[in-house]
Parts: C-alpha cells; sequence; structure tokens
C-alpha cells in the first residue's frame, strides 16, 4: 500500500508511453513484413517480364561488367541503376533463360532497400506530427499505430499499383533517395539544423541524381526548400544549403560533364528534350524518313532497305540488342523542340486527364478519404488553407515534381513516389483533431480507408501468386514459362548467332 501511494503521475504516464511504444513497433514491424512479403510475389510472378528500356540497362549493364565505363555512359541512361544489375548479374552469372529473372532480383533487393528508406521516413514524420500538433496547440494527435498502417498501405500502394516491379528500370531506385531526402526536410523542420544534416541531404540529392536524371530539377527544389526549412535567420539556412548545394555538384559534375562533352551541349540529361519532342511536338519515335528541317543534322539515320515488308539497316557505330534504344541521346541528335501553344495544351489536358484517373478512378477511396476530412476540418471552422499551408514542408517537393512531369510527360511509374508524398502531406493536413472525439472519428476513416486499399492489394497479391509454377525451378521442368527465350532459342536452331 505504501508502494502505491509513492507511484507519481509522470511514473504511471511514462510507463504508458512505454507501452505505447512497444505496441507501435509491433505494429510496423508487422505492416513492414507485409509489405516486403506482397512485393516479393509481385516480384517472383512477373519474373519473366521485361520491356524495351530494361533491354538497354542490360545491355549497360554487360558493359559495365566489362569495365567499359566510358560506353555506359551516356545522356538518357543513369548509371546507378545499371550498375546495381552489373553487381547482382556479376555474382549469379545466370544461364540465358535466368537473366531476367536475375534482373527481378535485383527489383526485388532495390524494392526492400526503398522499403526500408520510406521506414526511415516514416518514424521521421510520426515524429514531425507530433511535433506539428504541439505547434498547432492540437493536444490529440492520431495514435502513431494508425499513422504506420496508413504510412504502409500507401508504400505498398504506390509501389506495387504505381512504380510497379514488372518495369526493369530506376523508378523503384529513385524512389529511395527521394524519400531520405524527405526525412532529411522533415528534420531540419523539427531543429536539425546543422551542417551535418546538410551534408547528408546534398549526399543523397547527388547520388539520387545517379540513379536518374529528373533528380536533378527534383534535388534542386529539395535543397531550396531546405533552405526555407531551417527558419528564421534565413541567412543560416543560406549558409547550410550551400554546404548541401556543394555536395550535391560534386557528386553530379562527373557525369553532367561526360554527357555534356559526349553531346555537344551542357545537359544534366537529354530525357526531357526527347520526351517534349516525341509527345509534345509529336515527333517520330523510331526510323524516321519524312524530311524534317530540325530533323536535317541527325548523326545516325536509319537507313530503309525494304518498303514491304519494313526492314531498316542500323547505321550507329555501337552494338546493342537494339541500338538506337542503347544510347537515344545520339538518335536524336540534331533534333530541336518547338513551342507551341496548342502541342502543349493538348499534352497538357491529357496529363492532365490522367492525373484524374489516378486520384479518382485508381485510388478514389484515399481520394474521398481526404474530401471527407477536408470538409469535416471545413465544418469545425478551420481554414482547409491554413491546413495545407501549414504541412508545406511535405507538400513543396511533390507539387513541383508532378508540375514538372505534367508540364511535358509522365508514366505513372515516374510519379509514383512524388504521389506517395502528396498523399502522406494532406493526410498530415486533414488529421489534426483537437478532441478525443475527433481524433477517434479520423482514426476510424483512416483505418477504414486502409482496409480497403489492404483489400485491393491482397487481391492482387492472390492472382500474383496463382501464377506461379514452382516445378520450374527445377532441372527437368518445362522451360515454356519463359516465351523470350523460347524466341531466342528457336532463332538459334534456326541458325541465327548473336551479333547476326
Amino acid at each position: 500500500m505504501a508502494r502505491l501511494n509513492q507511484i507519481t503521475f509522470s511514473e504511471v504516464a511514462e510507463s504508458t508511453e512505454r507501452a505505447s511504444l512497444s505496441g507501435t513497433w509491433r505494429v510496423a514491424l508487422a505492416c513492414c513484413a507485409v509489405s516486403a512479403v506482397l512485393g516479393t510475389i509481385d516480384a517472383l510472378s512477373r519474373r519473366h517480364s521485361m520491356v524495351p528500356d530494361g533491354i538497354s540497362y542490360l545491355d549497360i549493364s554487360d558493359v559495365i561488367r566489362r569495365g567499359d565505363w566510358i560506353h555506359a555512359l551516356n545522356a538518357y541512361w543513369a548509371p546507378l541503376y545499371p550498375a546495381a544489375l552489373a553487381v547482382v548479374l556479376g555474382i549469379l552469372k545466370p544461364s540465358p533463360y535466368w537473366e531476367f529473372p536475375a534482373a527481378h532480383l535485383a527489383n526485388s533487393l532495390i524494392y526492400l532497400g526503398a522499403l526500408a528508406s520510406f521506414s526511415f521516413l516514416l518514424a521521421t514524420l510520426i515524429s514531425y506530427v507530433d511535433f506539428a500538433a504541439l505547434r498547432a496547440r492540437a493536444y490529440y494527435p492520431l495514435p502513431k499505430s494508425v499513422w504506420v498502417v496508413l504510412g504502409y498501405i500507401l508504400f505498398s500502394w504506390c509501389s506495387l499499383q504505381l512504380i510497379q516491379m514488372e518495369h526493369v528500370n530506376p523508378d523503384m531506385l529513385l524512389s529511395i533517395f527521394i524519400y531520405l531526402a524527405a526525412a532529411i526536410l522533415l528534420r531540419i523542420k523539427m531543429g536539425s539544423v546543422t551542417w551535418q544534416t546538410y551534408s547528408f541531404l546534398g549526399i543523397v540529392l547527388g547520388v539520387g541524381y545517379l540513379s536518374k536524371s529528373p533528380m536533378f530539377p527534383l534535388g534542386i527544389a529539395f535543397l531550396i526548400t531546405s533552405v526555407f526549412a531551417a527558419g528564421k535567420p534565413l541567412w543560416r539556412g543560406v549558409r547550410l544549403g550551400l554546404i548541401a548545394s556543394v555536395l550535391f555538384l560534386a557528386i553530379a559534375s562527373p557525369f553532367v560533364y561526360q554527357i555534356s562533352k559526349a553531346t555537344g551541349h551542357l545537359t544534366f540529361g537529354d530525357n526531357a528534350l526527347i520526351n517534349y519532342t516525341s509527345n509534345v511536338n509529336l515527333l517520330p519515335t523510331y526510323y524516321w524518313q519524312k524530311p524534317d528541317r530540325s530533323l536535317s543534322s541527325r548523326t545516325y539515320p536509319a537507313k530503309q532497305l525494304f518498303a514491304y515488308p519494313a526492314v531498316y539497316e542500323f547505321t550507329m557505330p555501337w552494338q546493342g540488342t537494339y541500338v538506337y534504344w542503347y544510347n537515344p541521346a545520339e538518335w536524336y541528335r540534331g533534333t530541336k523542340g518547338k513551342f507551341s501553344l496548342r502541342d502543349n495544351t493538348r499534352q497538357l489536358v491529357e496529363n492532365l486527364r490522367a492525373h484524374y484517373d489516378l486520384f479518382f478512378h485508381m485510388l478514389p477511396v484515399a481520394t474521398m478519404a481526404i474530401i471527407v476530412l477536408a470538409v469535416f476540418n471545413k465544418m469545425k471552422g478551420r481554414s482547409i488553407l491554413a491546413e495545407l499551408y501549414r504541412e508545406w514542408i511535405l507538400l513543396a517537393v511533390p507539387v513541383f515534381g508532378l508540375g514538372m512531369y505534367t508540364a511535358v510527360f509522365f508514366e505513372f511509374r515516374h510519379i509514383g513516389s512524388l504521389v506517395l508524398l502528396f498523399l502522406i502531406g494532406l493526410f498530415a493536413a486533414v488529421c489534426l483533431p483537437r478532441s478525443k472525439e475527433e481524433r477517434l472519428s479520423i482514426s476510424a476513416i483512416v483505418l477504414g480507408l486502409a482496409v480497403m486499399m489492404n483489400i485491393q492489394l491482397f487481391m492482387s497479391a492472390v492472382t500474383s501468386a496463382s501464377s506461379l509454377h514452382p516445378a520450374e525451378f527445377s532441372r527437368t521442368a518445362d522451360k515454356r514459362e519463359n516465351l523470350q527465350w523460347q524466341i531466342v532459342e528457336d532463332l538459334r536452331q534456326a541458325g541465327v548467332e548473336p551479333g547476326n
């Protein structure tokens, strides 16, 4: 009885907090494991899938394994992803039948890296939500476990439905660095305004650029945001931002120099130019033959040998599975983008329509949840714009990135990580309850959303798992699962050899 009288309120609160954190960690580990399993099943079910970009990356990885880095660098394909493929393929040394599955194994490892990176972001976000709640005098933030469930559901959906495991390309790799950079911004906003934090940001952005060239403008957006995230006085953020910028440029500059030298003009990547001329100006993508003043200086035009059937001869000096797509920057050399209000408006409308499909056809549950929560806040007399402005640190970069892609061209895999950051920012803005009743209502809405999205992911996983055939992995199994390998074998038996 005497011992009970000695127990203080602080001891009870501390014990309750420890139990809450322990429960949160268990929920986080369970959600993380589920995300990992879903990604593994998806990768296994698509182990033989391949896209044209993936063929080019595999060709470049072969060049890297030979140690020919000069010919592995070009202004369209960034070097980090094919280097990762080269490491995995160099270790496994797969047969032709298993080369594509080995590439998907590399993708699976990158997916796990993205999961780890996002986990760091999510842990930082949960701390930031408590930080923002105190500043807004909202003393009833959502339970940490609710944020954990919501975060991993959104990560799994954006990774598997938007970025997708079937694509052998660096979008998943790029997401690792986007999540890390976003987490660093939150840490800066919470007061970690040190040269070490900014140095880490510069390194992350620099290495991220080597995974995909759009990270260069995105990196600039991250750097500018980091300056303002430091708070007042502004000069402190400027000074530390310069440190991050120097490290970012130090890592990016060798690659920028090499591709600028190869193309004959200053560039951090010709992807934007090629996408603009192909999708906005609608210049022919392959084998253009019609004379065009903007194409008159192209160096390696395709030579048409026959009209029916159409047969073309490659004139580029490099070797590869498809040499024109091995180095698109050289294939497009001489093209010039032409601004046209009509063409830009047409493409903008198409891109906005794609965004509508994304948020109202592919993600209707999440979109409606955000709208309902926004209306709920409005009914409580809160300004929606003020709530969004409060979370500018989360929304600034994804809004810039989505606008950048929308102005020219995008596929859903390009914007998957940005959509995830955008959704997290929106939920952070509308999920800041001011009472226990509000916390209960908002938690119910968020968990309901998580359940419905989880059902969709599990249905997709079940469908993918049904396509797995374990017998394929035995030595005596029928190899007809790999259609591409069948075609190669049939061509080999017909007398076509590599290099012909």
